[in-house]
């Protein structure tokens, strides 16, 4: 789909790096609705296709043990010795699957009828590759068994894996704002235009309304300029996500219903977002408080309308982060704050 600018934008378009600004802007705007739209509906993609994945390993496992011990009189003290028995996928038995670990207990010691197994499927990296703990026993039934600590602990591992993509979506950002200030002012009215998503989802390889998960993070050439730093990013993201990790196999995940998409595209570049990574880079407590009062101040002028209120609040926070930078805070991350309150 073409993409076109205001005729007074169109004839400056060109910058001094050689790209063409409209290029720019659909790599910022691939990266914002990654963030905001598809990074959250793909982690849900590959939960849900994890959970199932573990689930049906564990009914074959426990079939398998059944089999075992119909014909050895005991159960097998480790997963290996169910190979004959649990037909050509494997995988289980060397313990990672789908993302998953999968552990064999044997309760024994009574009555052979007493005898019990527990195979837990734990997920390799909690909160990424999964977030729930399965088990099955005897009976066949598969259970999730996440106890209310591991459900903690999964649930804290996700927020960190979400900071942390906000923060690779902050430097990609702020690198391609460098490359063109103009960018900052122009992204937010880019994105909010109706042929925005679809060019993005586009870009991405989007097909008959979904969208390849292996296709988001495949390496693209067609601009390697631009494409560097987007490539850059994603690599961020897959080892923030831990894509791949326990065996998954990010080929044969299900794709992204386009359908499905909820959520802010500019979720980058809002209060929120620009809260969490002050939060994030600032930890001199007294820089932090005077820096989150003014963004306060900003966002509580947005919401009356008041823009030059707004844009005096955030004046302030830009130039307390330029005077205390390589200070309170690092060179880089004040120069990446201030970036991204240009957008706001």
């Amino acid at each position: 789909m073409p993409t076109t600018l205001s005729p007074a934008i169109a004839r400056r378009a060109e910058n001094r790096f050689g790209f063409v600004l409209v290029e720019l802007l659909v790599v910022i705007a691939i990266i914002a609705i990654l963030i905001g739209l598809l990074l959250p509906a793909v982690q849900k993609v590959r939960e849900a296709a994890a959970r199932l994945a573990a689930a049906n390993q564990l009914q074959v496992l426990a079939g398998a043990m059944a089999l075992y011990r119909q014909q050895y009189d005991a159960y097998p003290g480790t997963l290996p010795p169910l190979a004959p028995y649990v037909g050509d996928d494997t995988s289980a038995l060397d313990g990672t699957a789908a993302g998953y670990r999968f552990s064999l207990q044997l309760f024994q010691g009574g009555p052979r009828e007493t005898d019990d197994f527990r195979i837990t499927a734990s997920p390799v990296e909690p909160g990424r590759t999964g977030s729930d703990w399965f088990c099955v026993m005897k009976n066949a039934a598969v259970m999730n068994c996440t106890t209310a600590q591991q459900a903690l602990t999964a649930a804290a591992a996700q927020r960190r894996m979400v900071i942390a993509n906000l923060g690779a979506a902050a430097d990609a950002v702020s690198e391609l704002f460098d490359l063109d200030s103009r960018a900052a002012s122009l992204i937010r009215p880019f994105l909010n235009r109706p042929e925005t998503l679809p060019e993005v989802l586009d870009r991405l390889g989007a097909v008959e309304g979904e969208l390849s998960i292996a296709r988001i993070f495949e390496t693209r050439d067609d601009d390697p300029d631009l494409n560097a730093i987007l490539q850059q990013f994603l690599s961020r993201v897959a080892e923030n996500m831990a894509l791949g990790e326990g065996e998954e196999d990010v080929n044969f995940l299900p794709a992204v219903q386009l359908g499905d998409l909820t959520g802010d595209r500019s979720a980058l570049f809002s209060f929120s977002a620009l809260r969490i990574l002050t939060l994030e880079a600032v930890s001199h407590p007294g820089l932090l408080h005077s820096l989150l009062v003014k963004l306060d101040g900003a966002e509580a002028a947005a919401r009356r309308g008041n823009e030059r209120a707004k844009a005096g609040h955030l004046r302030a926070y830009a130039q307390e982060l330029a005077a205390q930078a390589g200070k309170k805070i690092s060179i880089a991350d004040a120069h990446v704050l201030r970036n991204l309150a240009m957008t706001l």
